[in-house]
């Protein structure tokens, strides 16, 4: 699913909101112990420690729409994953999910898909996108104070539409305030 940008955040009453990471945006692809990462253009993706984190997974099949993040020195999730895997701690971001044991769930509201995707996260090393439930004036502003890039809205009920832009996804880039320094709430 691709997102269309926009200046101003859809109100939350119809949408979903997600903090959106400069990572690289990959199809993790799990069929029994063999697991691949696909770039959006279809491209094999090479990351390890990823491709570890999947098959530890207790479900055989499976399709997730995901984010490889390279961690900074600091510890910052954020950059996006580069060419030398291996060099760095990376992390995989799922944030959707759309087979799971031979069933498509493409066409289930995200809701549902969000729902299934958190419970086989827990107590594993697959990192949870979940969706957060707030004004999107002030989930502008936190994401600014912690210099994330920015926020990806998502029309609730949605279905998911692979490689297509319908309007259901869109995303706002945030410019991150200076280090220490927040606007003052008045």
């Amino acid at each position: 699913m691709l997102c269309t940008r926009t200046p101003v955040l859809p109100h939350r009453q119809s949408w979903l909101y997600e903090v959106k990471r400069d990572g690289r945006r990959a199809l993790a692809v799990k069929d029994g112990t063999k697991v691949r990462l696909y770039s959006r253009n279809g491209c094999r993706l090479d990351f390890p420690e990823a491709v570890d984190v999947l098959r530890k997974l207790e479900e055989r099949r499976l399709v997730i729409d995901c984010e490889i993040i390279e961690l900074a020195q600091q510890g910052k999730g954020g950059h996006a994953a580069g060419s030398k895997a291996g060099e760095c701690a990376i992390r995989l971001y799922a944030f959707d999910l759309l087979h799971l044991n031979g069933r498509d769930l493409t066409g289930k509201p995200i809701e549902y898909r969000k729902h299934r995707l958190c419970t086989l996260t827990l107590d594993t090393s697959l990192l949870f996108s979940p969706a957060l439930d707030c004004e999107p004036d002030m989930l502008v502003e936190e994401v600014a104070r912690l210099g994330l890039p920015g926020i990806i809205a998502k029309r609730r009920g949605s279905a998911y539409h692979s490689g297509k832009n319908d309007g259901s996804w869109v995303t706002r880039r945030v410019k991150p305030n200076a280090v220490g320094h927040t606007r003052s709430r008045r």
